[in-house]
């Protein structure tokens, strides 16, 4: 893919230099922010000529410091079984006393830069300075308040109303505690996401930069922040959602609960993937005993998870000493990969190889595409699309304990594989697909 569009857009944003190089006498002369905002994207490798500047993934953004100059900037990419890939170049002159944004986004599918240029001004005592920016391409126009907590927005006006593709100019608001709420156009009850309570501090900036919720969880639009300070949010409202995998080696069945509360997954049988049930967001314990025996804990896991995020637990070896993993399930769409999840509980063997190979391939000629001891997980492996055979070794050995499995697996899928003794017998292993498996 080529970049076909190069939006410069100068606004009157000023980068707080406060926080950054501490001990400097002379600030340096620009401060350039960047902004993963890339829907389909995975990773993305910001570089100043081929200086490596930040390597970020979706809704991260990090501020750097440059020498003014005129520069070549790229944008690469990693892609899942293939040599990193350069898909934006674009050269751009740094001026004295200009602060920007370099935004890597999607127009058409295709990845874009957007460039936002600030006068620096010097840092205001008293006030904080506040620009808004819309990325989210599957997102119409919004109403975006920026209001003290608990204020009616029916009585008071909007700091703008915006679209995809557009910014509104920044602009001066006392210091103090905020909260960041988009609406449908003219619709103040219709909430399309409220933040929790901030601070704005005197002599902040800070860019507000809409962007999509991408299928990484049950947010449908995120925000971004960059300037004084970098990091996202969603919707305060939204809840989380967790499930569970229950492989305890002795294939008993499991009341799985939160906080003690074991209603949440009753009677969860050995082998089973349960269904996402809701949580709220924050810090929980994951409790398990065996069925109708709550006096007995085999497991009890402290976790923490954000609003409008999945999660998978998994539950395997002995009662007793029973292990749980707990890993973020990210069903973003990823151009050029899959996600492959894989659980082991099978206790029969010291470790198994799994490789997952292009069809009629050697397996003696190439690495396990994972070795996993009894309990361990991998989730989140990226791999390259295409047709596959699934073969689970012995550790170490040549011999097949389960496959060759063919399976046709979809660019953008989110592939689920649980490994398991069978009930009878000790010479194989049993293999359980999911997710988006059909």
């Amino acid at each position: 893919m080529k970049p076909k569009l190069l939006l410069t857009i100068t606004i009157l944003l000023s980068l707080a230099v406060s926080g950054c190089d501490g001990g400097r006498e002379n600030p340096p002369d620009v401060f350039v922010s960047f902004i993963h905002a890339a829907p389909s994207q995975g990773p993305i490798t910001f570089r100043r000529e081929e200086a490596i500047e930040a390597s970020l993934d979706y809704k991260q953004s990090v501020t750097r410091t440059f020498d003014i100059d005129v520069y070549n900037f790229h944008f690469d990419i990693s892609i899942a079984g293939a040599a990193a890939e350069r898909l934006v170049s674009f050269t751009h002159e740094l001026v004295a006393g200009t602060n920007y944004t370099i935004v890597a986004t999607e127009v058409g599918g295709q990845l874009q830069q957007l460039i936002l240029e600030a006068p620096s001004t010097e840092p205001d005592s008293t006030n904080a300075q506040v620009a808004l920016l819309h990325v989210a391409p599957t997102l119409g126009a919004v109403d975006v308040f920026l209001e003290a907590p608990g204020s009616d927005l029916s009585l008071v006006l909007p700091l703008g109303t915006i679209s995809f593709g557009e910014d509104l100019a920044p602009r001066t608001i006392d210091a103090g505690d905020y909260e960041f709420t988009l609406i449908q156009v003219a619709s103040p009850s219709a909430v399309l996401l409220r933040s929790v309570t901030f601070p704005l501090s005197a002599a902040q900036s800070a860019l507000f930069a809409i962007i999509d919720g991408a299928e990484q969880g049950i947010a449908p639009v995120a925000v971004v922040v960059t300037g004084s300070t970098n990091f996202s949010f969603v919707d305060r409202d939204l809840l989380s959602q967790i499930r569970v995998i229950n492989t305890i080696s002795d294939r008993s069945s499991l009341d799985v609960g939160i906080d003690n509360d074991f209603s949440l997954f009753p009677g969860l049988d050995f082998g089973t993937i349960s269904g996402y049930a809701d949580i709220a967001p924050g810090t929980h314990d994951l409790t398990a005993s065996p069925v109708g025996n709550p006096g007995v804990l085999e497991v009890d896991f402290p976790f923490a998870v954000e609003a409008g995020r999945f999660g998978t637990f998994f539950i395997a070896n002995d009662p007793g000493a029973a292990s749980t993993s707990f890993s973020i399930d990210d069903y973003r769409p990823i151009v050029g990969e899959i996600t492959v999840n894989l659980y082991n509980a099978a206790q029969l063997f010291q470790f198994v190889d799994v490789f997952i190979a292009p069809v009629g391939t050697d397996l003696n000629t190439i690495f396990p595409t994972a070795s996993l001891l009894p309990g361990a997980s991998l989730p989140g492996l990226a791999i390259a699309p295409g047709d596959f055979e699934l073969t689970i070794r012995d550790g170490g050995t040549v011999t097949v304990l389960a496959g060759p499995t063919p399976m046709t697996l979809i660019e953008g899928g989110f592939y689920g594989f649980l490994i398991t003794d069978p009930a009878v017998g000790s010479a194989t292993v049993d293999l359980t697909l999911f997710d988006d498996f059909p």
